[in-house]
């Protein structure tokens, strides 16, 4: 009969738990909230219509950027979108995929945190830790406020790769932690340290091969974005986002001035809120009590190491978002302003509050009835009290979105404009920058766009006589009256491969928009434009690849090993 209850219990646990994370979202009713960038739809559909060209991983953008071609997802990590095209592979469209991702990242990380915790305490512990993490009010923040699909990737993966890493399972660990390196551009990189402290921490030959494999595994992304970053534009960009205007007050983790929707600010009166949830923090009180003062009882600092790895990483983190740790940020300037917004690292300030906040109900545990009923409670009240932070502003029903934020004209004219960082720096970036921004406002007054149009025209020297633009391959036929310079409807970078009359051609010109400029002969010319990955890309692909069949045959050998032994 325990068992029964007990069972009753769990399941109606997990219900309130899946009832908070689904009433906010729902892909299917025919309506998509509106958050910050609203160019994450547009961006998914491009990624998606990659893969349906098997031009695979993806690189560019074909429609982007005045339909001249935009290497956004070679810089840009790709986890999260592989998520969403999967779902598009489903038959959903893209802001039903984006809406699902966000229910699904929720969940992984809900799961991931509870699986962690469990290696350190019992079932209600854990299950309040893991309700902890999901109903921040911060996570209110990242999805509906900002909707950052590759952040909240990062924040699902985070506790789960650590429980993978931490329990030496070879194969599933080793993929969880490609996806947490390659979720998120700037918080995969702080990931780094973090990981490797916790393979340290918990020596053993699986999770540190299972490290090195992820590394391996996320060549394909992180080779190129690494080694060819200095074709674009967006380390240059990131370093001059001022950090200095967004570091949070202390108090602002504990409050904010009413429930916003706006942005981040100089000084403590940002119009978004920073705020961890006022239950999260006072459990985390108690909990860290309990555990210092196990600590200092025990006097064994080793038993308490995976704890005390997560407590430093969580103070330091926590500390760096803070305006006391300026005198910091500026002394490595250089190499931090890529971090652009110290308040990203809030995600590692939840994970840590989570992790410590099981103690603060563990202590009750000699006494079982007040210990389930506590536990039980704090769960309901973390469900119900953070509820009404998870909602959106305002919506679009799909048919007014479609035709605003999807439609061909948006995406070829529009969306580069939110995101500029991935210009070529054969590109007059302020200029350029300049007319993207006339585009992006004409396009919000309805205004006509042909003014924009980089399609190959006509000149008095030469004329088009025919242009086949088949996305990632574009072939243009031409008669140069003289021998003239002629630009290409092209955004140049290393992929593009150039054939004027069957003769390969390396530019060396380019116009204010990275568009290649070459020399014709006088008379008919056959101009072929075919994307193609580089060296570096395919080295990159190839190293994935390889050790993603050495992982497969390791993990089965290992896996064989371990049913011959138990026989």
């Amino acid at each position: 009969m325990n068992k029964v209850l007990a069972t009753s219990l769990k399941a109606v646990l997990l219900i309130f738990v899946f009832l908070f994370i689904g009433l906010s979202i729902n892909p299917f009713d025919g309506k998509y909230f509106i958050y910050h960038d609203q160019t994450q739809p547009a961006r998914v559909l491009e990624f998606f219509l990659n893969l349906k060209q098997l031009n695979i991983p993806p690189r560019l953008s074909a429609n982007m950027y005045f339909n001249l071609g935009y290497p956004v997802f070679n810089y840009y990590s790709p986890s999260a979108y592989l998520f969403t095209s999967a779902f598009m592979l489903a038959g959903l469209n893209s802001p039903q995929a984006i809406e699902l991702s966000f229910i699904v990242f929720m969940l992984i990380g809900f799961a991931g945190m509870f699986l962690l915790l469990k290696q350190y305490f019992s079932f209600l512990p854990s299950f309040l830790g893991a309700t902890a993490y999901i109903t921040t009010p911060y996570l209110a923040v990242e999805i509906f406020v900002r909707g950052n699909l590759a952040e909240l990737c990062f924040w699902a993966f985070l506790p789960l790769t650590l429980y993978l890493l931490k329990t030496n399972q070879l194969f599933k660990a080793s993929l969880s932690t490609s996806v947490l390196l390659t979720a998120h551009n700037v918080l995969s990189l702080t990931a780094v340290p973090l990981l490797i402290s916790w393979v340290l921490t918990n020596r053993s030959k699986k999770n540190l091969l299972a490290l090195v494999f992820g590394f391996l595994l996320s060549a394909y992304f992180l080779l190129p974005a690494l080694l060819e970053q200095h074709l674009v534009w967006a380390k240059t960009i990131a370093e001059r986002t001022n950090y200095q205007q967004h570091f949070l007050c202390l108090k602002q983790l504990w409050s904010n001035n009413g429930w916003l929707y706006g942005g981040s600010i100089a000084g403590c009166n940002d119009s978004m809120s920073f705020k961890l949830g006022k239950i999260q923090i006072l459990l985390l009180a108690v909990g860290l009590s309990y555990f210092s003062y196990k600590l200092i009882k025990l006097k064994k600092i080793t038993a308490y190491k995976d704890q005390l790895a997560v407590l430093f990483w969580g103070v330091l983190f926590t500390l760096a978002t803070l305006e006391y740790s300026k005198p910091v940020w500026d002394q490595l300037s250089t190499a931090v302003a890529v971090f652009q917004f110290p308040w990203r690292f809030l995600i590692y300030s939840v994970f840590a509050l989570s992790f410590f906040i099981p103690y603060a109900v563990h202590l009750l545990k000699s006494a079982k009835l007040t210990f389930k009923l506590t536990s039980i409670l704090l769960i309901v009240l973390l469900l119900i009290i953070n509820k009404k932070y998870f909602k959106p502003e305002k919506y679009f029903n799909y048919t007014d979105f479609y035709n605003r934020y999807l439609s061909a004209e948006y995406i070829k004219y529009a969306v580069a404009n939110s995101i500029p960082e991935y210009l070529s720096k054969q590109t007059k970036y302020e200029k350029v920058l300049l007319e993207l921004n006339k585009a992006y406002k004409d396009f919000l007054n309805n205004k006509d766009l042909i003014k924009y149009n980089k399609d190959p025209q006509s000149t008095v020297n030469v004329k088009v006589i025919n242009f086949s633009n088949n996305l990632f391959n574009k072939n243009l036929k031409v008669l140069a009256v003289t021998t003239t310079e002629y630009q290409l409807p092209i955004h140049f970078i290393n992929n593009w491969k150039i054939k004027v009359n069957n003769k390969l051609t390396s530019p060396k010109k380019f116009d204010d928009y990275a568009r290649p400029i070459i020399t014709l002969d006088s008379g008919e010319n056959l101009i072929e434009m075919q994307y193609s990955q580089s060296i570096i890309e395919k080295t990159g692909n190839i190293i994935s690849i390889i050790s993603f069949i050495m992982l497969t045959l390791i993990s089965y050998k290992i896996s064989k090993n371990a049913k011959q032994t138990r026989s």
